[in-house]
C-alpha cells in the first residue's frame, strides 16, 4: 500500500454522514409532530396545582382548599376557564371564591373555600386515617380555536386526619368499665363581691334611716289631727 486512502472510502464516509443527518431530523420532527401548537410554544396554556391547610388535622376541624390556575392570555381567554369540584366527604363551609390577578401576559385565578366534616363518615376508624378529594376538573377554551372546550385534572394532596380521642381510649373493655374522662359534679363554693351579713346589716340600717324620716314626714300631719280632735 502506498498510504493513499482509497475515493471510495470517502465517497461512503460523506453518504453516511448526510444519511445520519437526514435521519436526526426525521426524529426530532416526528417526535415534536404529535403535541400540536401547545408543545411547540413551550409551556401549557393553563396550569394549576391544588393544596390544602392543614394537612394534618383532627375530626371536626376546618380545612382551608385552594386552587391556582395560571392562564396564558395570548392563548386562552380566562373568562372561559371553569372549575368543577367535590370534596366528598367533606363539605363546604363558605362559598368557592374565586379572585384574579393579572401580570403582563399571564393571569392567576385563585378558587378559595373552607372545608368541614362532622358527619359519622369523616369518624377517623384508625389514626391517623388517610383523605384525598376527588379529582378536579379545568376546562378551558383556546383563542381562535374551533376545536371543542380542553380539559384537565387536577390532583388534591393526601390528608391526614387524627382521633381527638387517645388510642387507649378506644379499646373496647367490659360494660362495667368506667371512662377514663371524669366530670365533678359538686357546686363550687359560693363567692361574693359583699358579705352576706355585712349586705343584711346595711340593709336593715337603711330601712331604718328610711321608717325615722318616714316618721319625721307624718309628725306634723300628726300633731295638726290631735289639736283638732
Amino acid at each position: 500500500m502506498n498510504g493513499r486512502v482509497p475515493t471510495g472510502l470517502y465517497l461512503a464516509v460523506g453518504f453516511g454522514a448526510v444519511a445520519a443527518a437526514v435521519a436526526a431530523v426525521v426524529v426530532l420532527v416526528a417526535g415534536g409532530g404529535g403535541g400540536g401548537a401547545d408543545d411547540l410554544a413551550g409551556a401549557r396554556p393553563v396550569q394549576a396545582r391544588a393544596t390544602v391547610t392543614p394537612r394534618q388535622s383532627f375530626f371536626g376541624d376546618t380545612l382551608n382548599a385552594k386552587i391556582e390556575v395560571l392562564v396564558d392570555r395570548q392563548r386562552v381567554d380566562p373568562k372561559t376557564v371553569r372549575l368543577a369540584t367535590t370534596f366528598r366527604p367533606y363539605e363546604p363551609a363558605s362559598r368557592l371564591v374565586r379572585a384574579r390577578s393579572d401580570g403582563g401576559t399571564e393571569t392567576l385565578l385563585t378558587y378559595t373555600v373552607r372545608l368541614r366534616c362532622l358527619s359519622s363518615v369523616c369518624i377517623p376508624r384508625r389514626t391517623p386515617t388517610l383523605v384525598q378529594f376527588p379529582r378536579a376538573h379545568l376546562t378551558y377554551d383556546l383563542l381562535g380555536a374551533k376545536a371543542p372546550a380542553r380539559s384537565g385534572p387536577v390532583v388534591w394532596p393526601v390528608l391526614r386526619v387524627f382521633s381527638r380521642l387517645d388510642r387507649n381510649e378506644l379499646i373496647p373493655g367490659n360494660p362495667n368499665y368506667q371512662p377514663p374522662w371524669r366530670a365533678n359534679l359538686t357546686p363550687p363554693d359560693a363567692s361574693y363581691a359583699i358579705s352576706p351579713g355585712l349586705l343584711g346589716g346595711l340593709l336593715l340600717g337603711v330601712a331604718g334611716i328610711l321608717g325615722a324620716a318616714s316618721l319625721l314626714l307624718v309628725r306634723p300631719y300628726l300633731r295638726r289631727r290631735v289639736a283638732e280632735a
